[in-house]
């Protein structure tokens, strides 16, 4: 069925659950009258009461939230921090707008305020954007009648084996840090009783009065949506929403632009390691260091000039754009070299039946599981990821299901392995 629609979104902070949650602090660093008191509220928002974010509104106000399931109530929270606020005398207040209840401390000569809310629908909705008649690319998504939100079981399994190593080893400061490994094995049983592709009913999707555009889930435990929200990181995760038809599929992919550290070996060698292979075979060993991975396979550098020059001679041309610019052209690994090393399979790591001449940045793609190559008729076709949009795919001139000329059978086990393990459809 065509594809109709790509939308990727970035999953924020607000739609996850507590436990994943990351605690943020001020966009903007406060001087003049807000200085010192701002400075005494990221100290206390870092003690015992620890805020999902402390905002600065405007000349005079500080905002600060807490997640809506906060165990805490509000009242106990605002007398810690007044305890903790020496720079100034303030009265406290309290009150409801847009519906939800604010506690307020107001220094005594009513030029500072110190605001504590909590917030968050999350769980049940996800932001897609703003819509406007200027800038209406939502259309596609508000013109569906009674659509269904769909979600793979692979693309899930992909997540989880991507994220593993920021759900055991944090590179962001999370709400509820010694939680996350929880969460992770929660994954992993839903994973066991969930069918390969599992459909949810979308209760709402109009923009609100301040035209922002959300999905919002029926409530249902196994909901795609809440599953989002369930599991996926906040701010390293993105979520690509494509229409076919009247179904919208929803594809959580892990996008840490955070330095990740390689998984320690004692971990990698544990039972909780292994069971990750429930989920998925570990065909993407990137967390292993360059030492780790390369310990056993002896130098790397004449081999592999070696295997660029037979890659090269065997095909000159990129076999996707036939770009002959050598300047630009590399020798790609079907199989990871990575890959073949950790499973002792020396023969293939400089095979050259391993290995297709690409453009650079077509070899960049290749490595970063967003294209990868079927087999129709007998004949190599390129495949691509939905991750990259119909004005990427012009962009870079590149078509699903275009011929490549090279030898299928020649190439054939290696591309079933990129295509089974590496690639994310």
């Amino acid at each position: 069925m065509e594809v109709s629609f790509v939308k990727p979104v970035n999953f924020v902070d607000s739609a996850a659950r507590n436990e994943l949650k990351v605690v943020q602090t001020a966009v903007t660093t406060p001087s003049g009258i807000l200085q010192d008191i701002y400075n005494e509220v990221l100290l206390a928002s870092h003690g015992s009461y620890q805020a999902s974010s402390v905002s600065v509104i405007g000349s005079n106000k500080i905002e600060i939230k807490f997640p809506n399931d906060y165990p805490e109530s509000l009242e106990n929270v605002v007398k810690y921090y007044r305890a903790n606020l020496k720079s100034d005398q303030f009265k406290e207040s309290s009150g409801i707008r847009n519906n939800r209840a604010f506690h307020k401390l107001s220094s005594t000569n009513g030029k500072r305020e110190v605001v504590f809310k909590k917030c968050g629908v999350g769980e049940k909705r996800i932001y897609l954007g703003n819509y406007s008649s200027r800038n209406n690319e939502l259309n596609p998504l508000l013109e569906l009648d009674k659509p269904i939100v769909v979600m793979r079981k692979r693309d899930l399994q992909n997540y989880l084996r991507d994220a593993q190593a920021e759900f055991f080893f944090p590179s962001q400061k999370y709400y509820y840090p010694h939680k996350l490994q929880s969460c992770y094995q929660d994954a992993v049983e839903l994973l066991g009783s969930m069918p390969e592709q599992l459909s949810g009913t979308i209760k709402e999707i109009q923009p609100d009065t301040q035209n922002r555009v959300y999905l919002v889930a029926a409530s249902r435990r196994l909901n795609p949506l809440l599953l989002l929200s369930k599991f996926c990181l906040p701010h390293l995760t993105t979520v690509v929403f494509v229409i076919r038809g009247n179904k919208i599929f929803c594809k959580p992919v892990f996008t840490s632009t955070h330095e990740q550290k390689p998984l320690p070996k004692e971990f990698v060698s544990s039972d909780l390691y292994r069971h990750r292979n429930r989920i998925q075979d570990a065909s993407d060993l990137s967390y292993l260091s360059a030492t780790d991975s390369l310990g056993n396979c002896g130098p790397r550098g004449q081999e592999q000039a070696v295997f660029r020059e037979q890659v090269l001679d065997a095909n000159d041309r990129c076999v996707i754009s036939s770009c002959g610019i050598l300047a630009i052209l590399e020798a790609a690994h079907i199989k990871p070299y990575v890959v073949c090393c950790e499973q002792g399979q020396r023969e293939e790591m400089f095979d050259p039946k391993n290995g297709l001449t690409l453009r650079a940045d077509l070899h960049k793609l290749f490595d970063a599981k967003l294209i990868s190559f079927g087999i129709d008729r007998g004949r190599v076709v390129l495949l691509i990821s939905e991750e990259v949009s119909p004005q990427e795919r012009k962009k870079l001139a590149i078509e699903e299901g275009q011929f490549i000329h090279i030898d299928a059978l020649e190439h054939e086990h290696y591309l079933q392995y990129h295509r089974e393990h590496i690639f994310r459809p």
